[in-house]
């Protein structure tokens, strides 16, 4: 059918109508993108779908849309190798998963309502392997979990233990000189831990200078009984960073592996049922 006749059957309004109700940003270039079938066994199977998909939702068995990122990109990029993809792009994929999942168990039990529905849901993988991994290794807002694998645990622990004494050293060196002390209040400069000094009394305790406030009245030190502790801290915080992009990357390979199959299922609405 050409643009002519769609022009005619006013179906770019329709088209634009059916736009405004979708749940999802795929949905809604999916309902961009229709176009009239000629092919009359088509039709038939698509005018039987959507009566049975109005008779669910006149009795209210919706099925469990939600709105969700269009993850299709971080399939493709997933596919590269040494790519990894961050936890708040994670959260985006875990959330499509959990629809995809959701859908899944609605045609399973929905399949005496909604049978041609369910045979459609029928062709969706089982995603809840990944699904867990993700849910597992990251928390609510995309940070990697302590217990996201054994290693990253020892490194956590060690880092709160060196950090705690860097914090309790500082502490007791800010009582002790509290009368030079401008703020009691540790502080990070340049990635080190340091304590504010008032600029007259920069020289009453040995240490690294590093930097000065904006007033000139604050001079920042890092004394030299922490240097040590704050050189461990930053070696530690190294070994994190390689940890945590380990467990990403192994996430991405995981989802590398599951891309055909989520891309087919996030395809399923606009596949022809046969």
């Amino acid at each position: 059918m050409n643009d002519h006749t769609e022009a005619v059957l006013d179906y770019p309004l329709m088209r634009n109508a059916l736009q405004a109700y979708t749940v999802t940003s795929m949905g809604k270039t999916f309902a961009s993108e229709l176009h009239p079938h000629a092919d009359a066994t088509t039709l038939e199977m698509q005018l039987r779908e959507t009566s049975e998909m109005a008779a669910a939702l006149a009795i209210g068995a919706d099925p469990p849309l939600a709105p969700v990122v269009d993850i299709r990109s971080y399939l493709e990029a997933a596919q590269i190798t040494g790519f990894y993809l961050d936890g708040v792009q994670f959260l985006d994929v875990a959330q499509c998963l959990e629809v995809l999942q959701r859908l899944r168990r609605y045609g399973q039990m929905e399949s005496q309502r909604v049978p041609l529905l369910s045979r459609r849901l029928a062709r969706l993988s089982d995603f809840s392997i990944v699904l867990r991994e993700i849910r597992t290794a990251l928390d609510d807002k995309g940070a990697v979990r302590d217990h996201a694998s054994p290693a990253l645990q020892d490194i956590r622990q060690r880092l709160k233990r060196v950090r705690d004494r860097v914090h309790r050293t500082l502490h007791d060196l800010m009582t002790t000189y509290s009368s030079v002390v401008q703020d009691p209040v540790v502080t990070i400069r340049n990635e080190r831990f340091v304590i504010p000094l008032k600029t007259d009394f920069r020289q009453a305790l040995r240490g690294i200078v590093h930097g000065e406030s904006a007033s000139g009245a604050t001079v920042y030190v890092e004394p030299d009984s922490v240097v040590e502790l704050n050189n461990d801290l930053l070696h530690i915080q190294a070994e994190e960073e390689r940890e945590v992009r380990r467990i990403l990357r192994q996430l991405t390979e995981r989802l590398a592996a599951q891309s055909v199959a989520v891309a087919q299922a996030l395809e399923l609405p606009r596949s022809q049922l046969t």
